[in-house]
């Protein structure tokens, strides 16, 4: 099967396209995915370089990629959650290598979920890390809770837009900072104010609607736009 596999930590350039790396076989409580689409993340880069989870990855050649999308191609023994063909997503195996550049990965079952109907699998591709991110962020680290007022600063990229829902979801007033283009999607997901970052500072007392001063929980969202490799 075709992989991209790098030899040694380094910058885009030490990745390399090879045809024949062997297609590994699911075992027990796994399954075998043949890959439609995988989502670029910034923890790819950084580990490809020798940082963030590198020293999981293992001797080289190693390959990085994790959140990936396609569809059932073997079943392991006692799996009974998935059938051959069913369209699936995920983020397997993570901190640990999925080796998700390349055409076939294995995971364990419950790593994964199908892909809703509405759904193509370059979407899907884009969700498991920065949906999770957003998830530990509003979930755990802000502990945001229904009637709460949250900023959440970046909330036009990724990680932001989904922290948006989930505080809107639980009942929260949401305060997005963003600018150009992304105050519109912010509007049209219920954000219930929006800041221009590139005109306005949310704590300028002399902004239209008032600063802002008094919050319970405030988010940064970091993680910028995901990109995709297809495999045809």
């Amino acid at each position: 099967m075709r992989a991209v596999v790098q030899n040694e930590f380094g910058g885009p350039e030490v990745l390399t396209l090879i045809h024949d790396a062997p297609i590994s076989e699911p075992i027990p409580t796994e399954v075998q995915v043949r890959v439609s689409h995988v989502g670029v993340n910034p923890v790819d880069g950084k580990t490809r370089g020798g940082a963030s989870v590198a020293k999981l990855m293992g001797a080289f050649p190693i390959t990085v990629g994790w959140d990936i999308a396609g569809e059932v191609s073997a079943l392991g023994n006692g799996v009974n959650r998935f059938a051959l063909g069913d369209r699936v997503f995920g983020m397997p195996r993570f901190p640990y290598p999925a080796n998700g550049y390349a055409e076939f990965v294995t995971s364990p079952s419950r790593h994964l979920v199908r892909i809703p109907d509405s759904l193509d699998f370059a979407t899907a591709a884009s969700i498991p890390l920065p949906a999770t991110t957003a998830y530990q962020i509003v979930h755990e680290a802000a502990d945001v809770r229904s009637g709460q007022t949250v900023l959440v600063l970046g909330s036009g990229g990724t990680v932001g837009t989904y922290v948006v829902q989930m505080a809107k979801k639980l009942g929260a007033t949401v305060i997005g900072h963003a600018t150009g283009e992304k105050l519109k999607h912010l509007e049209s997901l219920g954000v219930d104010r929006a800041i221009d970052y590139a005109s306005e500072e949310f704590d300028d007392p002399n902004l239209g609607a008032g600063g802002i001063s008094d919050v319970e929980s405030s988010s940064t969202s970091s993680v910028g736009s995901s990109q995709f490799a297809q495999f045809h």
